[in-house]
């Protein structure tokens, strides 16, 4: 069984994008099908989340006039790094809603994140971070 060390170089390896770009890719690399259900399982089980964003009405037409808003993907990077202290592996959009995308998200540093981002359509369809959650990477063998 390989240990979550070795499941990380070889995730980090296949990742198509580095996160340092402007871009990240939004797709899982391609995983042998139990270390997905690995991730899925430990993803089911994030039950405790904080609340990203908070704007108010005036907060929010000051970051719509910031274009980089209007992409989640450069939102989800730049909340991951300022305000969390994490980079980037790669992310998975599990759940898309009218103004709401449900993310998986994997770092660098061995975490694994679920976020929700919400888009405001009456300010210029932004996006923010509305809740996220987040636990260490651990080997099946501990699940």
């Amino acid at each position: 069984m390989r240990n979550i060390t070795t499941l990380l170089v070889m995730l980090l390896a296949n990742r198509y994008d580095s996160p340092k770009q402007a871009s990240i890719c939004d797709a899982i690399p391609p995983l042998p099908f139990q270390e997905r259900i690995r991730l899925v399982e430990q993803f089911s089980r994030i039950d405790e989340f904080d609340s990203g964003e908070e704007p108010d009405e005036r907060q929010l037409k000051k970051l719509q006039r910031h274009s980089s808003r209007k992409d989640y993907r450069s939102v989800l990077l730049q909340f991951f790094v300022r305000e969390l202290g994490h980079e980037i592996a790669f992310f998975q959009t599990i759940e898309q809603q009218e103004q709401y995308r449900h993310l998986l998200v994997v770092t660098t540093d061995e975490w694994l994140y679920s976020v929700s981002l919400r888009q405001w359509p009456e300010y210029k369809q932004i996006w923010t971070v509305d809740i996220y959650g987040g636990c260490l990477l651990v080997d099946r063998a501990e699940i």
